[in-house]
């Protein structure tokens, strides 16, 4: 299971595609900022991640002002 953000939402839409051209399989995740809990004062978010052999993932990065970014 994959979550986002203070609410820990899922995803919204996933896609498994080569986006860089590297030829590796990429993920992509989608998520809802509002109902992630995002908020236009926040500096940074937390993704979290379980794999199927119970090892997990998280990631924490810096977030742009989603405010003034339409």
């Amino acid at each position: 299971m994959m979550t986002f953000g203070p609410n820990r939402v899922k995803p919204s839409s996933s896609q498994i595609t080569d986006i860089d051209g590297d030829g590796d399989m990429d993920m992509t995740v989608s998520f809802n900022a509002k109902d992630a809990g995002i908020s236009c004062n926040m500096k940074n978010a937390s993704l979290k991640a379980d794999m199927f052999d119970g090892m997990q993932i998280v990631g924490d990065d810096d977030l742009k002002d989603i405010c003034n970014h339409r």
